[in-house]
């Protein structure tokens, strides 16, 4: 069996012309898959500053119950 010799530069340039099209497709796609799980992360572990300033909206809703 013979085989053929393998033209590198043909081959990378085959890579390299079908990373501009996959790459940007890839990465939209990643961000629209990724998006919603991130959000929901954000909601269910809100930031340090957010919870606060809750707190100190609870607080003053205390006082002027009591």
């Amino acid at each position: 069996m013979e085989f053929q010799p393998v033209d590198v530069n043909a081959l990378v340039a085959e890579i390299f012309g079908l990373s501009v099209v996959i790459i940007p497709v890839l990465g939209f796609t990643l961000r629209w898959a990724i998006k919603p799980v991130i959000e929901s992360y954000a909601r269910a572990f809100p930031s340090q500053s957010q919870m606060q300033l809750e707190l100190e909206r609870l607080r003053r809703l205390a006082d002027a119950i009591a």
